[in-house]
């Protein structure tokens, strides 16, 4: 697992836009920024964090998502994981 994923994973889901610093958008921009696609193992991981509001970093998580070329079935599980139900559609249909 990549650094990016890992440090992710600590800071949690991504917060609503009433919840968020400017300090905090930055910090997980950055890290949503990743060397290398992720595995469909992190893409799955990473599914928890979508925010119920912050568009921005909601899309740089679902286009990471998409780039680990996931098979149908597991962009299934991948969106049931998924808190924000607009979001876990896009990924639905990401097949």
């Amino acid at each position: 697992m990549i650094s990016n994923v890992r440090q992710l994973l600590e800071m949690g889901r991504i917060p609503a836009d009433a919840d968020m610093s400017d300090e905090m958008f930055e910090r997980y921009d950055r890290l949503l920024q990743f060397s290398r696609p992720l595995t469909e193992e992190e893409a799955e991981q990473l599914a928890g964090l979508f925010s119920p509001d912050c568009d921005g970093l909601n899309w740089a998580l679902l286009r990471a998502i998409e780039g680990a070329g996931c098979s149908p079935e597991k962009l299934g599980e991948i969106a049931e994981k998924c808190p924000n139900e607009e979001y876990a559609e896009m990924i639905r249909k990401l097949c």
